[in-house]
């Protein structure tokens, strides 16, 4: 069994080729790290990515 946000499988899911379980009962929360070598110095597109991601999963509802 495979855990995958739904966007991932949304195309699936549409065309019939993947079936959501348990929809009765949603996904708790889980933490999510990200893991970069030194906090004194993160570069531009990290700190990007790492904004982008804390924006989407609070947007989704994640955190």
């Amino acid at each position: 069994m495979y855990l995958c946000p739904a966007w991932a499988l949304q195309e699936a899911l549409s065309k019939g080729e993947a079936t959501q379980l348990f929809k009765d009962q949603p996904l708790k929360g889980f933490p999510l790290h990200v893991l970069y070598p030194c906090r004194a110095f993160v570069p531009a597109k990290v700190r990007a990515f790492i904004d982008k991601l804390r924006a989407t999963c609070r947007k989704q509802g994640l955190g």
